[in-house]
């Protein structure tokens, strides 16, 4: 059976590594270490049962052949085993400490499990996301203070605020927009869409998903252009100066 280590070779490849998987267990080993070749065996073993693709990923560096990488991590003893989630270094073992390490890795693997379980139990309650998220970050959505949006020159024809942060796949997706399935908002007299959007707490958004509707004839309604992204207000409509603000197109 095929050893399921990744043997680094490059620094470019460990980072690679360490930004495609979300957990990254490393061994950092020399050639001539006695206690590097004693625990190699069990760390065999651990990669074979807990490897999982894109998700657990067990690697092994030689100390001797990239020294750029044992620079890197200020490794100074071997064997030395790092362990890595999110690309950050979450736990250091110094030593051949077969119990430290299997503790270590089995209780990330565990957790792994469970964020898959509970991204599975998700998808089948409905809940539906149009694009995979970049590692590292999280849905926000239901961080979303849907009490008190404020949507201004909305068409009282289509759906109202809450039809935006609604977590099931969009109409569109599947079919015509109907009159019963009013899960979209569009703009009323004029082209413009205000919208204040405010959050349950304090956060940092990294990026935002937006499905439209196709357009298939002239006389359709067109599709957003243009997103602009204005300062944290208590209260969007006390600032007067729209324009001095950086659209994002």
């Amino acid at each position: 059976m095929s050893s399921k280590i990744v043997h680094i070779e490059s620094a470019q490849q460990f980072s690679s590594l360490l930004s495609s998987s979300r957990i990254v267990v490393t061994d950092f080993y020399a050639d001539w270490c006695g206690p590097c070749k004693a625990i190699a065996p069990f760390y065999e073993q651990l990669a074979s049962s807990l490897s999982r693709p894109n998700q657990i990923t067990f690697t092994k560096v030689n100390t001797d052949n990239l020294k750029d990488i044992t620079q890197t991590y200020n490794i100074t003893a071997m064997p030395t085993f790092m362990v890595f989630k999110n690309g950050r270094e979450t736990q250091r073992i110094r030593g051949a400490d077969p119990k430290a390490l299997d503790a270590a890795v089995k209780s990330l693997a565990s957790e792994a499990e469970s964020s898959s379980a509970d991204a599975s139990s998700s998808s089948s309650s409905g809940t539906w996301v149009g694009a995979s998220l970049p590692r590292g970050y999280s849905d926000i959505t239901d961080s979303v203070d849907l009490l008190n949006l404020d949507f201004l020159n909305v068409d009282s024809e289509a759906g109202n605020a809450r039809a935006v942060f609604n977590t099931a796949q969009p109409s569109a997706i599947s079919k015509s927009k109907s009159s019963a399935d009013k899960d979209w908002i569009e703009s009323d007299t004029d082209e413009q869409l205000m919208m204040y959007i405010p959050f349950q707490s304090s956060l940092k958004v990294h990026g935002l998903h937006i499905t439209s509707f196709p357009t298939e004839g002239d006389d359709d309604v067109v599709r957003p252009r243009t997103l602009k992204l204005y300062t944290n207000k208590s209260n969007w409509r006390t600032t007067p100066d729209f324009e001095c603000h950086q659209g994002f197109f």
